[in-house]
């Protein structure tokens, strides 16, 4: 258990930038961690600064507008612009800041104090040939060489997995001593289910089992061998059994909506697109088992959100999701729709491995805590302005 962080440093002198301008409306991999840091580090109480950079479309929950440990700061400029190369290097001598953190790869390069960027995976590079409808795949090695920059002019590099770390020290060549492991947070969860819509999913048409994703919808999350294994498992089932999947729904990658059509799935998948939390947190509570078939991941965090509601998890193999979900997972291998049913029905159909599963995901979730999460960031903060 890590003790909270030192009274050594002035709260009166010393001042730590933490950039949240991602915070939108929809909430995924970069903004989720965003909102957990400020969550954990809201919870430690910090004993100087913390200023957090807001825009003018920046949603921050009311609970930490009201927190004594971070004071708002609106800034002009928007997030990940070529703007902020200019202006947030002002906004960082204005405020008299000792220290910027900035949660994504997108940083000022010149500053008059200390940076901390946060590097979560490098998908865009490792998976270029999945990715060919994103930018930073179309100029992966723009993109590289950008992330190098980052890398040098950073006084650290925060990312969520010795995966990702490793592939950081190898790819960018980056010292491997300049990489911080911190990983993410599962939040403590105290919602009234109650309150969630009791017939969300029977308005989607959906009753009897039901498997769940939850996640972005690129080409590594592999939903096309989710698709052709779910339709092995649909074969084997003597019950009703649905997929959802759920997330935003991405224009540029549409094979797994196409897949189903194919294989004459249309009543049986649902893409029910972005959700609430309400709706999410319903869905987690309402599924038999959590598929998460990726790829690649550099933390992998809906598989233990899954596991936080006692939901059992069959997860991918690769990357670094071993390291993540520990023994508390069914691995399969992605790349083999039959491997992944197999899995996904020995855990429908044996209810010991599926309790077992469910106890041993929630007591792995406990031990992401925002808290501990807010604690080693801030003792991070103190090491490099000491």
């Amino acid at each position: 258990m890590h003790n909270s962080p030192s009274a050594k440093l002035s709260k009166i002198d010393l001042k730590v930038g933490l950039d949240a301008r991602c915070l939108e409306n929809h909430i995924s991999g970069i903004e989720r961690y965003t909102l957990n840091l400020l969550r954990g580090i809201a919870a430690a109480q910090p004993t100087f600064h913390v200023l957090v950079l807001v825009a003018s479309r920046t949603t921050i929950p009311q609970d930490l507008q009201k927190s004594s440990s971070l004071e708002l700061i609106e800034v002009p400029s928007r997030p990940r612009s070529l703007a902020d190369q200019l202006i947030l290097p002002m906004v960082i001598n204005r405020l008299g800041l000792r220290l910027f953190h900035q949660p994504d790869s997108f940083g000022p390069l010149i500053a008059s104090c200390r940076r901390v960027i946060t590097i979560h995976d490098l998908i865009g590079i490792v998976c270029r040939d999945l990715l060919m409808g994103s930018a930073r795949s179309r100029w992966s090695r723009t993109w590289k060489a950008w992330l190098k920059l980052q890398c040098r002019s950073a006084a650290a590099i925060v990312t969520v997995s010795n995966y990702s770390a490793n592939d950081i020290a190898r790819i960018l060549r980056v010292p491997r001593q300049k990489i911080y492991v911190l990983e993410n947070a599962v939040p403590h969860i105290d919602h009234d289910y109650k309150t969630a819509p009791a017939d969300f999913l029977a308005k989607q048409g959906i009753s009897g089992r039901i498997l769940l994703y939850v996640g972005r919808a690129e080409p590594y999350k592999n939903l096309l061998g989710l698709i052709r294994a779910f339709r092995l498992v649909r074969n084997r089932c003597h019950e009703p059994i649905h997929l959802v999947i759920a997330g935003k729904t991405d224009s540029r990658y549409m094979q797994a909506q196409e897949e189903s059509h194919r294989l004459g799935l249309g009543d049986s998948v649902h893409f029910i697109g972005y959700l609430t939390e309400a709706e999410l947190f319903y869905c987690y509570k309402s599924a038999s088992v959590f598929v998460f078939p990726s790829l690649y991941e550099g933390f992998g965090l809906p598989p233990l959100e899954a596991m936080n509601f006692g939901l059992p998890v069959v997860s991918s193999n690769r990357t670094a999701l071993p390291e993540v979900l520990g023994q508390a997972a069914l691995y399969v291998n992605p790349e083999s729709p039959e491997a992944m049913a197999d899995g996904i029905m020995r855990v429908l159909t044996d209810s010991q491995l599926s309790c077992q599963l469910s106890a041993a995901g929630r007591k792995r979730a406990q031990t992401f805590s925002v808290l501990d999460m807010g604690i080693r960031h801030l003792e991070l903060y103190e090491s490099l302005l000491a």
